[in-house]
């Protein structure tokens, strides 16, 4: 039966931490109006609030809830006994699994930001629990609905680019800020990721996004180049192998103050690369294909997590979202010990 808006009410999120900017850019959005109507559905369909909120620090948590109207709770156990209808993991990434797996086990639709953790072990923990208990699960980077990734992907498959042999994404976002408190813990490998995980994360989500999530193996070279004092690095060269045979190079800058991303692919037909808001051909004989004007990303996670809520059907298969964060895992490894690393071998290793 299809709901009417009577059946409908807004939604009622809770959020647990505000380390960083998403918390807010969410809160934002959900307030401003710039969360779409659904087509078909009532005008609630994708009304929410953030109703709990919780923080490391309460008197954060208490400065937010005032702003924005919210409940600040000292517990997170406190958001899952007020029966919210989804919850937003926004904590230090390495504790995402900590966090996550409450509501996981309530059967509490969960996003959890990007990175979804920063270890194998706690991936296989957070997605086991999710399909234990039945409970809806999205996490991605917001560079997924990029207006480049919308352009490429009927492209990739086209005669126009003819037969696939490589794609690139360059990824450019200065960690200068991590090196000081209270945000040194993004560059830390195991809390945050490091640049490989965090940072690799706005590039290797939109490789699995055109490319599907079977990765194969990578290699991988990093750096300390300009913050030498850096817990990671600052520089990193990724090249990943599809079992199409299809060979994909992330690049990870972030030892520079230029910000943003590009994007290029290489076929039999030519090759084609962002620059100037359109995609343009190497050569300069076809004509260049305009970006389409899109949503920030954020509005489109938001608005798949709303959907998810209702629907309990999730945006993406947990085969890729399993994919990006192994991909970045294996390329951390291959990095540290300076060989080809496979995926398979990763995985049996914490089965």
């Amino acid at each position: 039966m299809t709901p009417t808006s009577a059946d409908v009410r807004p939604l009622r999120l809770g959020m647990l931490g505000l380390g960083f900017s998403h918390p807010r850019t969410f809160t934002k959005l959900l307030k401003d109006g710039s969360i779409r109507p659904a087509e078909g559905k009532p005008d609630a369909w994708r009304q929410a609030n953030i109703s709990h909120i919780w923080d490391y620090d309460p008197a954060a948590a208490r400065a937010f809830a005032a702003e924005h109207g919210d409940s600040a709770v000292e517990d997170p156990a406190e958001i899952v006994a007020a029966g919210v209808d989804g919850v937003l993991i926004e904590t230090k990434n390495g504790e995402h699994a900590h966090y996550a797996l409450p509501f996981l086990r309530a059967g509490i639709p969960t996003f959890i930001d990007k990175p979804i953790c920063t270890t194998p072990e706690d991936l296989r923990t957070i997605l086991a629990a999710a399909r234990e208990h039945g409970t809806p699960l999205y996490s991605c980077s917001s560079a997924r609905y990029d207006a480049a990734v919308e352009a490429l992907r009927p492209l990739l498959a086209s005669p126009e680019l003819g037969t696939l042999l490589a794609v690139r994404v360059s990824v450019s976002h200065s960690i200068g800020r991590y090196m000081e408190e209270p945000h040194t813990w993004q560059d830390d490998v195991s809390l945050g990721g490091g640049t490989i995980v965090n940072m690799g994360i706005h590039g290797m989500e939109p490789l699995v996004a055109l490319l599907g999530p079977e990765v194969e193996s990578v290699t991988c070279v990093a750096e300390k180049r300009h913050f030498t004092q850096s817990r990671s690095e600052d520089t990193a060269l990724a090249t990943f192998r599809w079992r199409s045979g299809v060979v994909a190079t992330l690049e990870m800058y972030s030892g520079s103050s230029a910000g943003g991303r590009s994007f290029a692919a290489c076929g039999s037909a030519g090759v084609v690369e962002t620059a100037g808001g359109e995609l343009r051909w190497w050569g300069g004989k076809k004509p260049a294909i305009p970006l389409p004007s899109l949503p920030r990303g954020y509005v489109f996670q938001l608005e798949s997590f709303i959907d998810m809520i209702r629907t309990r059907q999730e945006p993406l298969p947990q085969a890729e979202i399993e994919a990006v964060a192994l991909a970045l895992f294996a390329a951390r490894t291959a990095a540290a010990e300076r060989r080809e690393v496979s995926l398979s071998d990763l995985r049996a290793a914490t089965a």
